[in-house]
């Protein structure tokens, strides 16, 4: 018997052991999510830091540390103009589902060796050229800074979500033939796209280049 209440007094030791162990990460609370595309900072140096990147500061290889490999374009317009881009197909941020577009800062006369090296080109229906990067170029964009960063979800963010999180634009602009709505953050950086045939579509840059963003625009309707 009493060698029966020793175990049982063993026994309740232990338990009330490992519950002290396991109570406190049954009481912790859960971290806040911290890649949502409304937190936004904009940096010291004028970068626009978002999703644990920082436009206009990190390059190619940090960004695919944080988001994994991507793939590497090369787009030249039919009037010349050349862009470099990265693609990443599918990125989640705090439980949300992404495709990831980063613009690449690369010097023109860079650019363009870069489109005379390219493994091998494509046409799209546009006119614009597609050029598979030659391998020695893949490795070198590595180094190359982040200049825009577009994000778009495979979730609707809906008006009402956007000016909550970000408050009421300081712009709204709306192409002519698209019908598309832009809502431009000067202060983020940030532009964001409306349409009714699909998902909105959120692009950063540093705000001392807001620019590029609104200038396309202008050709458009301006909204109240």
């Amino acid at each position: 018997m009493k060698k029966s209440i020793g175990l049982l007094v063993a026994v309740g030791a232990l338990a009330l052991l490992a519950l002290a162990f396991i109570a406190p990460a049954l009481f912790v609370e859960p971290k806040p999510p911290t890649d949502l595309p409304w937190q936004v900072q904009v940096t010291p140096q004028g970068g626009v830091q978002v999703f644990g990147v920082t436009v206009g500061e990190s390059t190619l290889g940090d960004v695919e540390r944080r988001f994994g490999t991507s793939e590497v374009t090369l787009f030249r317009s039919p009037q010349g103009t050349t862009a470099l881009e990265a693609f990443f197909e599918s990125v989640n941020l705090s439980g949300l589902d992404a495709k990831v577009v980063v613009g690449l800062r690369i010097p023109p006369g860079e650019l363009n060796a870069m489109y005379e090296r390219g493994a091998r080109a494509a046409n799209l229906g546009s006119g614009t050229q597609k050029v598979t990067l030659a391998s020695e170029d893949q490795a070198r964009v590595k180094g190359a800074v982040v200049e825009t960063l577009t994000y778009m979800p495979f979730i609707n963010l809906k008006q009402e979500l956007v000016a909550r999180r970000f408050g009421e634009p300081a712009e709204k602009w709306k192409e002519p033939e698209s019908g598309v709505v832009h809502w431009l953050y000067p202060k983020f950086g940030l532009g964001v796209a409306f349409s009714e045939s699909a998902k909105e579509v959120l692009q950063y840059v540093p705000p001392a280049e807001f620019a590029r963003l609104r200038d396309p625009l202008l050709k458009g309707e301006r909204l109240p």
